[in-house]
């Protein structure tokens, strides 16, 4: 999410009923994936602060596989093993101009869209002189430096019974040097496929769940994914001052997840 002043229709600043000025954002996931999203934050707001939130790459391929799955159908989604790789062929982006060519039936969901370290590695914030650190943002995509600081959650934090969670509410608030206090965390009964409103029980038969044995190819590669993007951040991001991060003793716990299984712990 890129967070900036909100403007109204009417060209003011957007307002509450007390006249409190309201700060304004766009949410949109594939924003720092895309081959130009990167070169026009940089050009035309040199200066958004980005909050990023990312989850365990199982999860996160389960809970985007069900959305599309749901909002397309009929039209079947790809067997999860089936999407192993790239989005596009010969491009190493989630395109907007054509820039490579869709796989059938991919509707943009793939496991190297799970390499979070490969995106988040664009925005500039780590050194990249070393063997060690390259080795686990090997990609082709281009590094376009912001100058924004970056707020960094995973999304278990939005629990409020998570211990990570804590501060969260009042770093948030910190980070986008707001005057008023944010409210409490909500309680939540779970994320994705189980916390969306999915009614159309029809449309749910083509939910996955991702811990069938069957689909153990598109976990192994995942959970992989999952133990490089945890060591790139812990090791690299978080070191960088442009980068903000609620509870980072208990942030690093959620991380040192992503290298297992959670089917195991079912």
């Amino acid at each position: 999410m890129m967070y900036y002043d909100q403007v109204s229709h009417r060209g003011r600043m957007a307002q509450t009923d007390e006249g409190h000025r309201i700060k304004g954002g766009l949410k949109c996931p594939k924003e720092i994936s895309t081959e130009k999203g990167l070169d026009n934050w940089s050009k035309f707001f040199p200066h958004t602060k980005f909050i990023i939130t990312t989850r365990h790459p199982v999860l996160w391929f389960q809970s985007f596989y069900n959305y599309h799955a749901y909002g397309q159908w009929p039209k079947p989604v790809p067997h999860p093993n089936e999407l192993i790789g790239s989005c596009y062929d010969e491009s190493p982006y989630l395109c907007t101009d054509h820039c490579g060519t869709e796989r059938p039936g991919n509707t943009k969901i793939c496991t190297n869209r799970a390499n979070f370290h490969h995106s988040l590695s664009r925005l500039g914030k780590t050194p990249m002189n070393t063997p060690e650190e390259l080795r686990l943002i090997d990609h082709d995509m281009s590094i376009v430096p912001q100058a924004g600081k970056v707020f960094l959650m995973e999304i278990s934090q939005l629990f409020p019974e998570n211990e990570a969670s804590k501060n969260l509410p009042e770093d948030i608030s910190n980070f986008l040097d707001l005057k008023y206090d944010l409210h409490p965390l909500k309680a939540r009964h779970g994320t994705g496929t189980h916390n969306h409103e999915y009614k159309d029980e029809e449309r749910k038969q083509a939910f996955v769940d991702i811990c069938e044995a069957q689909y153990t190819p598109v976990r192994e590669v995942l959970i992989q994914q999952g133990k490089d993007a945890a060591e790139w951040i812990t090791k690299y991001l978080m070191k960088s001052e442009d980068v903000v991060v609620s509870s980072p003793r208990e942030f690093i716990k959620l991380l040192d997840k992503w290298g297992e299984d959670p089917c195991e712990s079912k």
